[in-house]
């Protein structure tokens, strides 16, 4: 599975359309490397069970709280006639589309946040994926699962940290009346595929010791590549079947991605 990282490696210096198709086909081509090796399920086992979890329980959380959501900026009428029937069928097209929007959002939290619960197995999953990928063995410290245990959890807080700090004013148009919903989703699906790239490529990069500018920067400088790879993750969670194992999925793609973005022998 060399290929796969040299394959990511080449596409750097190919044009916007190649590097950010290359990052799209990412997570399927990891699905395709955690089928083959299904000596990396038991490992990927936690981290999907931890997504899962967590977006159960934000998907409820937001279909819950929708209506106060939308109230917020329109209530529900309630008088009777011909025109407030007609409104009364607008407001729950859109009371729709925000539980949509909210589910949509349920599954992008689970996978930013549950990096930060999943960071541990995490790790160890991106350790043995990325034996594969290059084909070297990993050392016995990096295959004991607590090594890395403080600088995954570090590393992991600090990405959705920056993310939820760029995050909290984008969803904060939601408050907008009119244009702000749509304009909020449309910056927040953009805005969340980038981290996404970053955070799960972090897995990898963050092994290697590189200060936390020097990976936001080299993400940024890939960032077709990177936001091709976030946009079709985010994508996997509307699958059904591959949406429950989307963790590991973006584990195993992320460390690729990292991996084609950071060669460490370079810098010797």
């Amino acid at each position: 599975m060399a290929s796969l990282v040299s394959n990511l490696r080449s596409a750097r210096s190919a044009p916007a359309p190649v590097r950010w198709a290359r990052g799209f086909a990412l997570p399927f081509r990891a699905v395709a490397l955690l089928w083959r090796h299904r000596s990396l399920w038991s490992w990927a086992a936690a981290p999907a069970l931890i997504g899962v979890l967590l977006f159960v329980g934000v998907a409820a959380t937001a279909i819950a709280y929708a209506d106060d959501l939308l109230a917020l900026w329109w209530s529900a009428p309630v008088a009777e006639g011909l025109w407030t029937g007609f409104l009364l069928l607008v407001w729950t097209v859109l009371y729709v589309l925000l539980i949509a929007v909210g589910v949509a959002g349920a599954y992008l939290t689970a996978l930013l946040l549950g990096g930060v619960v999943a960071s541990p197995f995490n790790d160890a999953l991106s350790i043995r994926a990325e034996a594969i990928l290059t084909g070297d063995a990993p050392s016995p410290d990096e295959v004991a699962m607590w090594t890395g245990f403080v600088r995954s959890i570090v590393s992991t807080a600090a990405v959705t940290g920056v993310y939820i700090a760029f995050a909290v004013p984008v969803l904060a148009l939601n408050l907008v009346p009119g244009i702000g919903p749509p304009v909020a989703t449309v910056f927040h699906a953009g805005l969340a595929a980038f981290f996404l790239a970053v955070e799960y490529a972090d897995v990898a990069l963050a092994r290697y010791g590189l200060p936390w500018r020097e990976k936001l920067a080299l993400l940024n400088a890939n960032r077709t590549m990177a936001a091709g790879f976030g946009l079709s993750t985010s994508l996997i969670l509307w699958i059904p079947g591959l949406n429950l194992v989307v963790m590991p999925i973006a584990v195993v793609g992320g460390t690729a991605l990292g991996l084609a973005l950071y060669d460490p022998d370079e810098r010797r």
